[in-house]
């Protein structure tokens, strides 16, 4: 009898322990924090970024060619006539458009302190359209004939390259400039605005191409990666946790392409493996996803948008089509990373995928992509005084009451109302 009772004790102790470990661990592992943000998909409440709407058998846009038993892309929008009047307002249908600036419009950004900021090559100045709709000046300095803008996420300072390879940091706050090697270009400044990527061309030696870092005004140079003559493959941009610098595409087959993200310290991180050619990349601004663009045989060689997961280990997990194709830089993502915003083309020709530099040669409509759920919304099909609208990039206001677009052809700044 006594035997018994030990057993019983000893046992009663060994789950008392369990349940104790049990609990330590969800409490320091995973417990959901107050801070950790939901959104409610059909009564479940699911950690914003997640993609529930992935599951078995084929993906949205995707169905089996009955000739060949391959999945092929299948374009999953409504492509009809406009039909209605236009709205004010974007509510899936014909929708007037604004045309907000008469310029020759780059370097569109979201702006911290109203709509969207940007650089005008008519008057050769920096603009704000504040939160009111009113377009002020960020600076009473001219710089004439940029070509590009690198800015800041913050928006305070930029880098301006012109077209006989002069580069100018300038910063609006202190109203300072300071001029950059002529040796860099295509310059992506790091989440918290500390440090810049860049690629470094000798036109002399292509063995001293390289991929670095430095500060915004130049200082502390640090070459990275030697590029040689695969920069045309080299995208920096920095990823919002700063673990990578850039990305270097690798083709591996007519359909297939080895995506290797870049670190500062020679890291060796896990590479994507991408199903297409022609990739381009944006980061979503809470730092889990990557969308990508890329052309195969399945879509016809033309672009078509993925989102993939690319934050810690998980690199390439989840990856998934969107169900539209455009290129990655027609999208833009709203704060939280829960909303996609793009301009799609009505109608893309056979083959586009390997000339991005025609994406402006056919009518956008805007969409929507809940990347909670999947769902695809047709926004707007812009009406105005041109015969069509084709953005060349697009950004979404701060308080998310409005797109606003450059418009290939013109150049020009033209809004959406959303709201």
């Amino acid at each position: 009898m006594k035997f018994n009772v030990q057993r019983i004790i000893i046992a009663a102790l060994f789950v008392g322990i369990v349940i104790g470990i049990g609990f330590a661990l969800y409490w320091f592992f995973f417990r959901t924090t107050p801070e950790e943000q939901f959104v409610i998909v059909d009564g479940v409440p699911i950690p914003i970024g997640e993609l529930p709407f992935i599951g078995e058998g084929l993906p949205p846009g995707f169905e089996i060619d009955p000739d060949t038993g391959l999945p092929i892309f299948v374009d999953v929008r409504d492509t009809g006539e406009l039909v209605g009047e236009p709205t004010e307002t974007a509510q899936g249908g014909p929708t007037e458009v604004d045309r907000t600036i008469v310029g020759d419009v780059v370097g569109l950004l979201p702006s911290n302190n109203g709509k969207a900021q940007f650089y005008d090559r008519d008057t050769g100045l920096f603009f704000r359209i504040n939160a009111d709709g009113d377009i002020e000046t960020l600076s009473d300095r001219g710089f004439p004939q940029v070509e590009t803008v690198a800015w800041s996420k913050q928006g305070d300072d930029a880098i301006l390259e012109f077209p006989d390879g002069t580069n100018i940091y300038y910063n609006f706050e202190t109203d300072t400039q300071v001029t950059l090697p002529q040796q860099m270009t295509d310059f992506n400044f790091s989440y918290d605005g500390n440090s810049i990527a860049f690629e470094w061309y000798n036109e002399q030696d292509p063995d001293d191409n390289w991929l670095g870092v430095s500060s915004p005004n130049g200082a502390e140079i640090t070459f990275v990666e030697p590029m040689g003559d695969q920069g045309a493959f080299v995208q920096p941009e920095f990823s919002p946790d700063g673990r990578y610098i850039a990305t270097y595409s690798k083709g591996t087959g007519a359909n297939s392409v080895d995506v290797i993200p870049i670190g500062q310290y020679g890291e060796n991180f896990q590479s994507l493996d991408v199903q297409g050619r022609g990739f381009e990349s944006q980061w979503s601004n809470d730092g889990k996803h990557m969308l990508y663009s890329v052309h195969s045989d399945a879509s016809d060689r033309k672009p078509q948008l993925w989102l993939t997961e690319v934050h810690g280990e998980n690199v390439g997990v989840n990856t998934q089509p969107l169900g539209l194709q455009t290129w990655a830089h027609k999208c833009t993502f709203d704060s939280r990373g829960v909303t996609l915003y793009c301009a799609v083309p009505r109608e893309l020709p056979s083959g586009v995928g390997w000339f991005p530099e025609f994406d402006h040669d056919y009518p956008d409509d805007f969409y929507s992509v809940n990347l909670v759920t999947g769902k695809i919304t047709l926004l707007a099909q812009p009406v105005g005084t041109r015969d069509y609208y084709s953005a060349s990039s697009l950004v979404l206001s701060a308080d998310g009451s409005s797109l606003l677009f450059v418009d290939g052809p013109t150049q020009d700044l033209f809004t959406i109302e959303l709201q």
